[in-house]
């Protein structure tokens, strides 16, 4: 069983000519972040902006495509601590 549900986001790719999106499975988290899920098959030719297991946060921006969900920073895990 699955902890968090998965949805597709959107990834910028780096070193191209004009803005380019990848989409990509993440699991969103209860915290309102995502965990990048799919794996980048052929980083030397399609580098993109956050890499697998990135922990990212997502903001609603109009592609030209329609509003989608992009990955916008790169976020730090927060280590939980027992409350006693």
């Amino acid at each position: 069983m699955q902890d968090h549900p998965t949805e597709t986001i959107y990834v910028q790719l780096l070193n191209v000519d004009r803005s380019l999106w990848v989409p990509v499975q993440a699991s969103r988290r209860a915290d309102g972040t995502y965990q990048i899920l799919s794996k980048n098959d052929d980083p030397a030719s399609e580098q993109w902006q956050f890499s697998s297991g990135a922990l990212v946060r997502c903001e609603n921006r109009q592609l030209g495509e329609g509003m989608r969900l992009v990955a916008v920073e790169s976020v730090r895990p927060v280590a939980l601590s027992v409350v006693r």
